[in-house]
């Protein structure tokens, strides 16, 4: 007598194995979706701590040097506050200063390259189409200047919550310098027993690959600005100095950063020298950063962050996404570390068993001293 199937026994066991796989990742992509959206709803706050949490990979062993030396934690991390505004300052001046010593220069530079532009134009296309185009760019001009004035409102306002964040920003980078120890330790303390181990070194090893990333990209954004503002000097490029200013600044930004340094110096050449200067601008601007991508990246980079350049890629277009020119910024790093995270949870075993193995501290070199 044939056994009547249910319904159950009738549905192909791929069926059943894929539907359970889908609504569990569906699940689990809500809550990431719903984490996300909590973050940038509460990106005012958000931004700014996680900003003074990557500044303190560069000044937190200042601050521990110093409490080594008997100074107090808080006098210590003031200390390192005080350091941060005096570099930042110091840049700040010097950049002003040499663009205000070469601006008159670079404006003249622009204003003759621009009349060149018309008269080619004029010779090629004729008086009364450079005569219309000079009209539209100037009802276009005068168009922005009206919106300009319309939204000034909104100036105002994105200025206000930019100082607001940079003072929030401050406030937290002096206590995470002062208390980061105690902070760690009482999150620490919201594990149970068994995974309190494997939490400290998983946040330990992703500190360290912060701290990491961050000074790689600061040696590879010191050699960057070195060699492109050598360049510029020895073609006699305006503001050789704001190149090189630019260029470091900027070359913390992954891909997107570089290109708007080069752009820079490159149309900076073409002002000043015409195309024969700006071809060479260019060609020592792609020769740096192929420099840097085949060698100074697998050198520097490779010795802190296991990330594969797809990975990068991604995750700047993810933070340009959700956060525009921050999130572009801090998009690498987050990144870095998720994967580190990551990393610890395969090895303990978590996503075989569900559940974490005791992961022995193997003493790597974390946030706390």
């Amino acid at each position: 007598m044939a056994v009547k199937r249910t319904g159950q026994e009738q549905v192909p066991r791929w069926l059943v194995v894929s539907a359970g796989w889908g609504w569990r990742l569906l699940v689990v992509a809500a809550a990431v979706a719903a984490g996300v959206t909590v973050l940038v709803v509460l990106r005012p706050i958000v931004l700014p701590v996680f900003l003074a949490v990557l500044l303190s990979a560069y000044l937190r062993p200042v601050v521990l040097w110093l409490r080594a030396h008997r100074v107090p934690k808080g006098a210590a991390a003031g200390l390192g506050l005080l350091l941060f505004l005096v570099v930042l300052a110091g840049f700040v001046a010097l950049g002003a200063f040499a663009i205000s010593d070469q601006s008159d220069v670079i404006a003249d530079r622009i204003e003759e390259g621009v009349d060149d532009l018309e008269e080619l134009a004029a010779d090629r296309f004729g008086e009364d189409a450079v005569a219309d185009a000079r009209a539209r760019f100037e009802d276009s001009a005068d168009g922005l200047q009206d919106a300009g004035v319309r939204g000034a409102v909104r100036v105002a306002s994105v200025a206000f919550e930019a100082f607001a964040g940079a003072f929030l920003m401050l406030f937290a980078l002096f206590y995470v310098l002062r208390d980061g120890d105690l902070m760690w330790r009482r999150l620490l303390g919201l594990f149970d027993a068994r995974t309190q181990t494997f939490a400290d070194q998983a946040g330990r090893n992703a500190w360290a690959q912060l701290q990491g990333y961050m000074y790689g990209t600061a040696a590879i954004a010191a050699v960057d600005a070195v060699l492109i503002g050598a360049g510029a000097f020895l073609l006699s490029v305006p503001s050789a100095l704001a190149i090189g200013l630019l260029t470091f600044i900027l070359s913390f930004v992954p891909f997107v950063g570089a290109v708007i340094a080069g752009l820079f110096a490159v149309l900076l050449a073409l002002a000043d020298g015409g195309p024969g200067r700006a071809l060479a601008m260019l060609a020592i601007v792609v020769v740096v950063q192929q420099v840097e991508s085949n060698l100074l990246q697998p050198v520097i980079q490779s010795r802190f962050v296991s990330l594969h350049p797809l990975a990068i890629i991604l995750a700047v277009a993810a933070g340009a996404t959700l956060g525009g020119f921050i999130g572009i910024l801090i998009a690498v790093p987050i990144a870095a570390v998720v994967v580190t995270v990551l990393a610890d949870l395969r090895e303990a075993g978590f996503f075989h068993r569900g559940d974490l193995a005791e992961v022995p501290a193997d003493g790597a070199e974390g946030v706390e001293s």
